[in-house]
């Protein structure tokens, strides 16, 4: 081999070697995966990707989860297969249709695809609203105090959200009245009882 093709391919394998090495420390996230809704029973914390959930352990038994950093796509069957959705930093109250079958977890590069974004990512306080639980059908962002959602053509329609920014309280009726509950920044597959009941909306921090 010549010299100059010699010291090409060192310049080529370093800058592989450089390119791994980037990746692999940009993906240093972490998750929680809980047993029950709202964090409670059993938890496992994970740093790396897991292809398939010992049957026993926890295979098809997370509820509810914490992202601390990084994002992660999560899957009911093993090595990554069946129905997947990707979530970014945040906290799950409620898994939604993925509650007790998530068989694989993998952390993964970019901002999650649905719903548009990352969530806790700085900026002023931002909510979207949409309209079907899993992020699906028309939606709405807010950014301010809404008394009274019946004004936009929302009233009662909201089955999901994502909160980008501030902690905000949802109401089943108008001028924060009914059944209230707080959501910090993360992505809700579903609003619980509150699904396509939302009629009013306000920032509480």
């Amino acid at each position: 081999m010549k010299p100059w093709s010699t010291k090409l391919l060192v310049r080529r394998t370093l800058a592989v070697a450089a390119s791994v090495l980037v990746v692999s420390s940009a993906l240093a996230g972490e998750i929680t995966l809980f047993e029950n809704p709202a964090f409670g029973g059993r938890r496992i914390v994970l740093t790396t990707s897991v292809a398939n959930f010992d049957r026993g352990s926890f295979n098809d038994r997370a509820s509810s989860m914490i992202i601390g950093s990084g994002y992660w796509e999560v899957c009911t069957d093993a090595h990554f297969q069946g129905r997947c959705t990707r979530f970014g930093p945040g906290r799950y109250e409620s898994l939604g249709g993925l509650s007790d079958s998530i068989s694989s977890v993998r952390e993964v590069a970019g901002p999650a695809p649905r719903g548009g974004g990352g969530v806790g990512a700085g900026g002023g306080p931002r909510i979207q609203l949409f309209e079907v639980r899993n992020f699906g059908g028309r939606s709405i962002t807010l950014t301010s105090n809404v008394s009274d959602l019946e004004q936009s053509g929302f009233n009662d329609r909201a089955d999901a959200a994502v909160v980008r920014g501030g902690v905000w309280r949802l109401c089943t009726d108008a001028r924060m009245r009914g059944n209230c509950r707080d959501f910090p920044p993360g992505r809700y597959n579903d609003l619980g009882p509150l699904g396509g009941k939302v009629s009013s909306a306000m920032i509480v921090r």
